[in-house]
């Protein structure tokens, strides 16, 4: 069984208490979001259980301190990338 691809964009600064979801889509959605982020330099990283637990929260709305754990592994799984 082939899954529809999935993306939530986040944004962060360092003076914000926790990430914001900025969007989530799925199909060509999240395809185009991919392409852009990585055209643009954004960094991309599939996760599917933080992705799941992403769509879960609304757009506009904090990253619940929950998913701060799996947030930063991935982060730091982003940084050794480079």
């Amino acid at each position: 069984m082939v899954k529809k691809p999935r993306a939530s964009a986040l944004y962060y600064r360092k003076d914000m208490e926790a990430p914001i979801v900025l969007g989530h889509g799925e199909g060509p959605w999240a395809r185009k979001a991919i392409e852009l982020a990585e055209s643009l330099g954004i960094p991309v990283k599939e996760d599917h259980i933080l992705s799941q637990s992403l769509f879960q929260v609304g757009v506009g709305e904090e990253v619940p301190t929950d998913l701060f754990e799996i947030l930063a592994l991935v982060y730091r799984a982003l940084l050794a990338e480079k």
